[in-house]
């Protein structure tokens, strides 16, 4: 039986992220059976088959899945790079963009895989903050942004976000002037601006419910820092697959890309890998040779 709470995710992708958005709904729906869900998807170029893809997850666990479409034109302007396209800029225009009745809303990127049920994350107090997040390991905050010393960087990849607290405090005009002043020097694209302007207003939440790939390419100095951060990794609530490698890539060797192809199967997606070739079989064969983290750090290629 479906709980009477309604969790409001919103989501943001270009036609690039189609299939990875699909994945992602099914493993939030799959391990939330017994939530009510509304799904918002920003974009400005899916057409009607990619939304009926969309919806048709939806309809699999009988959630509602919403499209609001504007012009990402006025993003197009801001620095990209690697794997990044501008879509990673819309979640910062989320509350301009819904319902004033709407107050509080999950922001989920499209590259994680959601691996328990959210109830405990939504239900964290951020009446008097502008977002929840978990941190972002290994970011010095202090020397890539000139933030005061000791300030927790974030992950900006799951935000918990009070759209009232963004609305009264003009959030979303701070984060684009400040993009303006600093596009072209910011290695993390919007997820600096966001650090740079709300630092003082994020509570930070326990890196279980954001496992980012960084943390397994240094697997040993990052289970130094504390003891719970084994148990997180070995149990993560939500996993995170930053950087340029995705489990979407056939020589990706992340220890958690079965999560991924469990969820592509129930998609019932017929996908094959478009990077399948004589040089990625000997890359995946090295993986297996040997340890990720010296294959990832050492040996590059394109994806």
């Amino acid at each position: 039986m479906k709980t009477n709470k309604e969790i409001i995710i919103a989501v943001a992708i270009d036609q690039g992220y189609l299939m990875q958005l699909c994945v992602m709904l099914h493993s939030l729906f799959d391990n939330n059976k017994t939530e009510v869900f509304k799904i918002f998807v920003l974009s400005g170029t899916l057409g009607r088959n990619d939304e009926l893809e969309i919806e048709k997850v939806g309809l699999c666990y009988s959630q509602t899945v919403k499209f609001i479409k504007f012009d990402t034109s006025i993003l197009d302007k801001y620095h990209i790079s690697q794997h990044i396209s501008h879509a990673t800029y819309y979640r910062i225009l989320i509350p301009e963009l819904f319902p004033v009745d709407i107050k509080k809303v999950l922001y989920l990127d499209s590259d994680i895989i959601i691996n328990s049920n959210l109830s405990e994350l939504w239900e964290i107090n951020i009446e008097n903050k502008a977002i929840a997040a978990a941190p972002g390991p290994f970011f010095n905050a202090e020397k890539t942004l000139g933030l005061p010393k000791d300030t927790q960087y974030f992950n900006a990849g799951i935000l918990l976000m009070n759209l009232d607290f963004w609305r009264k405090n003009n959030i979303h005009t701070k984060v684009l002037t400040y993009l303006d002043q600093h596009s072209g020097s910011l290695p993390n694209w919007d997820q600096d601006a966001l650090n740079a302007i709300l630092y003082r207003d994020v509570k930070i939440v326990d890196i279980s419910w954001n496992i980012q790939t960084l943390m397994f390419l240094k697997k040993k100095e990052y289970q130094q820092q504390d003891k719970t951060h084994k148990q997180f990794m070995e149990h993560p609530k939500i996993v995170h697959y930053t950087g340029v490698s995705k489990p979407w890539h056939y020589a990706d060797a992340h220890p958690y890309k079965f999560l991924f192809t469990k969820y592509l199967k129930l998609s019932g997606i017929d996908y094959k890998y478009p990077d399948k070739s004589a040089l990625s079989l000997i890359k995946r064969w090295a993986v297996k040779l040997l340890p990720w983290s010296w294959f990832e750090k050492y040996i590059s290629w394109k994806k």
